[in-house]
């Protein structure tokens, strides 16, 4: 998995939310919607999800590895330090 693009919309006013993020891999598939989240340990991503039926949040893109969830979050989060 070649991550060749990031994106990141900082975002203000939030208690938890600090941004969005886009990525695409190999040039080839785009995932929207990643939460950037601040939390007591520090910055994390969460992945996007929605709400079904019965009121639980469910994972719809996800990294299926650790490794992969860490590369993902090291490119993010290395591009949301960079933007203004």
């Amino acid at each position: 998995m070649n991550i060749t693009k990031v994106t990141v919309k900082k975002i203000e006013g939030q208690q938890m939310l600090r941004g969005v993020a886009s990525v695409v891999l190999d040039d080839e598939i785009k995932i929207r919607d990643i939460k950037i989240l601040e939390r007591e340990s520090g910055l994390s991503i969460m992945m996007p999800n929605k709400k079904v039926a019965d009121g639980k949040y469910v994972g719809y893109a996800y990294p299926v590895t650790e490794k992969a969830r860490s590369e993902l979050q090291e490119a993010i989060l290395e591009k949301y330090y960079e933007t203004d």
